[in-house]
């Protein structure tokens, strides 16, 4: 199932089924544990190959183990967790890998106030950032927790277990090792916190997985702020930020409590369901990371031909839009430059071949400049940005450039951008044809600034 809106229901139907019993499992409201196992069943999507071992991998593992005094030098600072397999998320920029939501931070407030840290697989094939990967400490105290925990929960979890087991929505073997796996994380994270980094506010990018929840939980018992700081267009029907139909009014402890999106926009969807509750909050903070890139990013000059029209055509995942293949045979005067998800540019010849297949001409579309340079490298030499709902309509959109999509999903995302005209939406290939060649120059006067006065209570 990959319909968002039937997959928002199916979570609202467990929602109010278990609406009256006691979530709480070691003191400990287990719902957000139960809606991401939820997404987990029903958004199944794969990006293909799984993180393989290297030894150059393990490597960088150990030398980070060796690193680990480093974690005492952390110490009242601001903590930013960062994922090893996050493709998406880092940039090669001028010769150096950034975190294109973090990095940022430690550029404006300065590296003394800012400490990384990274769990999860080093990918081999991207250089070494600079944040310590803390996830072999993890493993050498994993198989002791884990038992622990694995007895401990047996005879807590059967009540919420056998209500779960009745509906087809819900995993419930993965759920309870879910919980294993959270409650093991939970008291590493808390000791870090509590007994060595002690930290001014801890930052996620994204809080729906378990690592994060373990971390923001272990944060706000210790009465540390919790931000997760935005990461992609989080549309109206988003899987992760909407639809918290039972909200407790003390909140959910494995959340953030505080919510930084880009613009006030943005906001809806939160201000619906945290009117019930007293502990999330939302900052309307700005998005540092367009402005970063205007000033560090050396602009790369591309040898397009100026006669035609170049449209980049980010996918969401390895399969294309039947908008866009017809568009892209009746297109005349257009170069399509097709870009994979970061994950999946292992599959570039077998869209290069699909294309082929769909007898679409080789002069018609390119995969190189696309697949091979980062999209703030590419985007400002491209004409026209299209996808489905992804975020780089919004990031073409912040580099004054048409953006459209051509998903119903990308139409509920952006229905305001749409409603103003700063986002288009085409649901047929001739009218994405004629927005393609609409030569009306965009009036978006949008600049995104940070906002000081909404987060000084932070003291970054």
């Amino acid at each position: 199932m990959k319909n968002l809106n039937d997959i928002i229901e199916k979570i609202n139907e467990v929602e109010f089924s278990i609406k009256h019993i006691n979530h709480n499992i070691l003191g400990k409201n287990v719902w957000p544990l139960i809606r991401v196992s939820i997404i987990k069943k029903l958004y199944t999507i794969n990006f293909g190959q799984k993180e393989k071992f290297s030894f150059r991998s393990y490597f960088h593992h150990v030398i980070d183990f060796l690193r680990f005094f480093e974690l005492w030098k952390m110490k009242s600072k601001n903590l930013f967790l960062l994922y090893g397999t996050d493709k998406s998320g880092k940039v090669e920029i001028n010769n150096r890998l950034l975190d294109k939501h973090f990095s940022p931070f430690e550029d404006k407030f300065g590296y003394p106030k800012v400490a990384l840290i990274e769990f999860g697989y080093i990918d081999p094939s991207k250089p070494k950032s600079n944040a310590l990967n803390i996830t072999l400490f993890y493993y050498l105290v994993k198989p002791i927790l884990n038992i622990y925990f694995k007895i401990r929960l047996r005879k807590k979890t059967q009540g919420i277990s056998e209500l779960l087991r009745r509906n087809e929505s819900v995993d419930i073997d993965s759920f309870n090792l879910s919980l294993i796996d959270f409650f093991t994380k939970f008291v590493f994270f808390r000791f870090i916190l509590k007994y060595i980094i002690k930290p001014k506010n801890v930052f996620v990018k994204s809080f729906g997985n378990i690592t994060a929840m373990a971390l923001l939980n272990a944060a706000n018992d210790l009465n540390i702020n919790t931000i997760e700081f935005q990461h992609g267009q989080q549309g109206e029907n988003s899987l992760y930020y909407s639809n918290w139909n039972n909200a407790p009014q003390s909140g959910f402890k494995m959340l953030p409590k505080y919510f930084w999106i880009w613009e006030n926009r943005f906001r809806g969807k939160f201000d619906k369901w945290m009117s019930n509750q007293n502990f999330h909050k939302v900052i309307v903070g700005g998005n540092l990371w367009h402005n970063y890139i205007l000033r560090n990013n050396n602009s790369l000059k591309f040898n397009f031909n100026k006669e035609i029209i170049h449209v980049l055509y980010c996918l969401q995942y390895s399969e294309l839009n039947d908008i866009v293949i017809k568009a892209m045979k009746l297109s005349n005067n257009i170069l399509w430059h097709v870009r994979l998800h970061p994950r999946e540019k292992y599959k570039t010849n077998k869209i290069f071949q699909f294309l082929l297949n769909e007898g679409i001409k080789k002069n018609k579309f390119s995969l190189v400049e696309a697949n091979n340079y980062s999209f703030e490298k590419l985007v400002p030499n491209i004409d026209v940005v299209v996808s489905e709902w992804s975020t780089v309509l919004y990031e073409a959109y912040c580099f004054q450039k048409k953006s459209i999509t051509v998903s119903n999903y990308g139409k509920e995302a952006y229905r305001e951008f749409i409603r103003e005209g700063t986002i288009y939406f085409a649901d047929k290939s001739e009218t994405l044809l004629k927005l393609i060649n609409d030569k009306t120059i965009i009036e978006n006067s949008y600049y995104p600034k940070y906002n000081h006065e909404a987060v000084k209570f932070l003291d970054i």
